[in-house]
């Protein structure tokens, strides 16, 4: 995988202090490797979005987040965002930022928190931009699948078919347009071949 993009920002919360967000887009650099065992090397399961303070997780968000809450429908698998909480008060820290460093404290702090965090994503460029070429991938790669499928069932129902094949690969004699076709029942064509 290869950063398609990255940026950092820093999201000013008022009274609480402020934080600064980081993410990274990444794209394979080959469409066939399987998206989940690049992620493995980079982060656990489904994880995307870290609050961390001094460098050290205390809360993730899954990709759901990003898809729900920035409207990331097709990246959503492909980004990884970083909050850091460095730049909060000591309140806010205390509020928002339990000891144990499980997961962020329920309350108004972290509702603001992580619906400023997608409200940012879902109008941030760079990253609206890599949802749309991600978009147009998927929607390419499964076209090519469909293509595929419908061949496979043509082909088939074409050799299932001996009428139909016949038709088919007797299109070099095909009459002039206009020109009347007449086919004999197919038992009468299966007495005439005997008969000869």
């Amino acid at each position: 995988a290869r950063v398609w993009g990255s940026d950092t920002y820093k999201l000013d919360l008022g009274p609480s202090g402020s934080v600064r967000i980081i993410y990274w887009a990444l794209e394979p650099t080959d469409e066939g490797e399987r998206w989940s065992d690049i992620k493995k090397g980079l982060v656990s399961g489904n994880q995307a979005v870290f609050v961390t303070l001094n460098g050290q997780r205390h809360h993730v968000e899954t990709t759901s987040f990003l898809r729900d809450a920035a409207n990331l429908t097709y990246s959503s698998e492909h980004v990884i965002v970083q909050v850091d909480c460095d730049g909060f008060s000591k309140e806010a820290k205390k509020r928002l930022l339990p000891s144990t460093r499980e997961r962020l404290i329920e309350g108004e702090l972290k509702d603001l928190l992580l619906g400023e965090i997608g409200r940012y994503l879902r109008q941030d460029r760079n990253i609206l931009r890599f949802e749309e070429e991600r978009r147009k991938k998927f929607l390419s790669v499964r076209s090519a699948k469909d293509t595929t499928r419908i061949r496979k069932l043509v082909a088939r129902f074409i050799s299932e078919n001996p009428d139909l094949r016949d038709l088919i690969q007797g299109q070099g004699g095909a009459p002039e347009e206009g020109e009347k076709v007449t086919r004999e029942p197919k038992d009468q064509e299966d007495e005439s071949a005997e008969e000869v």
